[in-house]
């Protein structure tokens, strides 16, 4: 009988601009806000409680162009949460997503649809976990944990997610994974690394792809 499967979930990391967390979250506000027959979506971070949009002026009414029409100035909008940008009618049927961690993460499969969920090690953090796969690496019966990632395609003001040149995390006993430095894994690799995929040599050895977004793929191969 198979166990339960746990979760390795990659995530944007701690290393951005902006901060998700319970008690500050980040939304999604979803609808079609200038009634155009097009949907669109207001991201927002909270700040003592309320919730103001990420997006600078200019790019919010590139997509909902009835901000134009109310001539806020720059620093009035900068002012302004969700919901004093729109009617209370708008705000009151607009689908909101919320998000509050934006560690990547272990979800351990406890069953019955419930998951305990630990954070991976600080270091996996820097910057995103696009691609992921599982080894034992040092052949000592635990799977351990192969990541890739980095992000570039953010508005200048966000800057771009470039500091992640790999992780291998070995496993322990005790459910938790180690960081293993660059000097001791080998495995460092720069770029947007899309996917990660395990190959088998003739001989029976694995080696590790990894798909790096416009740069030439690169393989690693394990010497255990």
């Amino acid at each position: 009988m198979m166990g339960k499967k746990d979760l390795i979930l990659g995530n944007k990391g701690t290393n951005t601009t902006y901060k998700a967390s319970a008690a500050n979250p980040f939304k999604l506000f979803v609808n079609d806000f200038d009634r155009n027959g097009t949907i669109e979506q207001i991201a927002t971070r909270s700040i003592n409680g309320r919730d103001m949009p990420l997006n600078l002026k200019q790019d919010v009414a590139k997509q909902i162009p009835m901000i134009k029409k109310k001539n806020l100035s720059y620093a009035d909008y900068a002012k302004k949460s969700f919901q004093e940008l729109f009617a209370k009618e708008v705000v009151d049927n607009t689908i909101v997503k919320t998000a509050t961690i934006q560690e990547s993460v272990i979800a351990i499969n406890k069953g019955n649809g419930k998951f305990e969920i630990k954070v991976l090690p600080k270091e996996v953090q820097f910057s995103s976990v696009d691609a992921i796969c599982t080894i034992d690496i040092n052949k000592d019966g635990i799977l351990d944990i192969v990541l890739g990632g980095n992000q570039y395609e953010f508005k200048p003001q966000f800057s771009r997610l470039d500091t992640n040149y790999g992780s291998l995390l070995l496993g322990n006993k005790n459910g938790t994974y180690s960081w293993t430095t660059y000097s001791k894994s080998g495995f460092f690799v720069k770029g947007e690394v899309q996917h990660l995929q395990l190959i088998k040599n003739k001989n029976n050895s694995v080696s590790i792809i990894a798909v790096i977004n416009d740069s030439t793929p690169k393989i690693f191969k394990s010497n255990e």
